[in-house]
């Protein structure tokens, strides 16, 4: 057998043209291409070149090659499913910040026909690239994210591959998402804060690879630096959004020999891991420092104080991203990414509610 892949001049034996049931891995073998290639040649890929087109189909002739029609209509099946991978994180599934957007999720694909497949992000499912499987081998029609990091290599295989996915409430580039507001959250409850007579403010960050992390980091700086109020570096810690990290980072501000007033922390399960190590320092929220979280969970509304938060609406988010990839995958438009962003809400409570001095603040 001969090939020369520059002059499309490719040799084939009588034995391989007599051999029966030839297969896309025979081709791929005579060609030099892989089967991916082949495949692509087979479904009219616009990925493909014209010459390696016409070198691929001149094996088809030269061994008389007939695609299988019938697994090829198999192939081009819907699996009517969508695939929702969260991160491997302690008890994700009870966390308020994944099931409320998973239950968004699930209404929308139910009323749209579509089943939901749940997959954590487990190493073994990254590293050996089982995301890629869940399209190649037709298990699903399309993928949402929730919560990936902003360099995710996972996301960027997929995106590289053309595969319609979505992000929920995180972003990369050129990739389609849905996303909160969360630079805009972060700035009205710096407001806030200093509409109730606060000059210094502290904050406990979030994880900042995550783009609800940097968006909120990045919303609180920009109101600080527009009040033209101080940050000193003992007044920033940084978490990973755990209740246990918010108490060390806050054991870690309130040793310093000067505090702030007011703390924003970059989440409510942060916030009430503060406020106990706050208590454990004999001071009172807000009365001794104003406290202001972010998520609006469940159960901000019932901690004591009941706590002021950003409230990002994962039910929401989680759906309209469900919306859209069902739409992306009706209308084939994968290769146009969408970008929409969700407002949030500052929800004022108790732990903020206080104006300096311990008055309450009039309503």
């Amino acid at each position: 057998m001969t090939r020369n892949h520059g002059s499309i001049k490719i040799h084939i034996t009588m034995a391989e043209k007599r051999k029966p049931n030839k297969t896309i891995r025979d081709i791929a073998r005579l060609s030099g291409f892989s089967r991916s290639t082949v495949s692509l040649v087979l479904n009219d890929s616009p990925r493909i070149s014209e010459t390696t087109r016409k070198k691929v189909m001149e094996v088809m002739q030269k061994v008389g090659y007939q695609p299988n029609v019938l697994a090829r209509r198999l192939a081009e099946r819907k699996s009517m499913m969508i695939g929702v991978i969260i991160p491997q994180t302690f008890h994700a599934l009870s966390d308020l910040y994944f099931s409320e957007a998973i239950s968004g999720i699930s209404d929308v694909l139910m009323n749209s026909g579509y089943k939901l497949m749940l997959q954590m992000a487990i190493p073994e499912f990254k590293v050996q690239k089982k995301y890629v499987n869940l399209f190649t081998e037709k298990y699903i029609d399309g993928l949402l994210i929730i919560g990936s990091l902003m360099d995710e290599e996972m996301v960027k295989v997929l995106h590289e591959l053309e595969y319609p996915i979505f992000l929920v409430n995180s972003t990369f580039e050129g990739v389609s998402s849905v996303i909160a507001d969360n630079q805009s959250g972060a700035s009205q409850a710096v407001d806030h804060l200093v509409r109730l007579g606060h000059k210094s403010i502290g904050i406990i960050k979030g994880l900042e690879n995550v783009t609800t992390g940097a968006d909120r980091s990045i919303g609180f700086a920009k109101a600080i630096h527009r009040h033209h109020l101080p940050l000193r570096e003992e007044w920033v810690a940084y978490g990973t959004f755990s209740e246990e990290s918010g108490y060390v980072c806050m054991q870690q501000i309130l040793g310093q020999r000067h505090h702030p007033t007011a703390m924003f922390i970059a989440n409510d399960m942060m916030a009430i891991g503060a406020i106990r190590a706050i208590r454990q320092h004999g001071l009172k929220v807000p009365e001794d420092m104003a406290v202001v979280g972010g998520d609006d969970i469940k159960l901000a509304a019932y901690i004591d104080p009941p706590l002021t938060t950003i409230r990002q609406d994962m039910y929401e988010i989680g759906a309209l991203a469900a919306s859209e990839l069902v739409s992306m995958i009706q209308k084939e438009t994968y290769g146009t990414p969408v970008q929409k962003i969700v407002p949030t809400q500052l929800n004022v409570r108790k732990s903020c509610g206080f104006e300096l001095g311990g008055r309450k603040l009039s309503r």
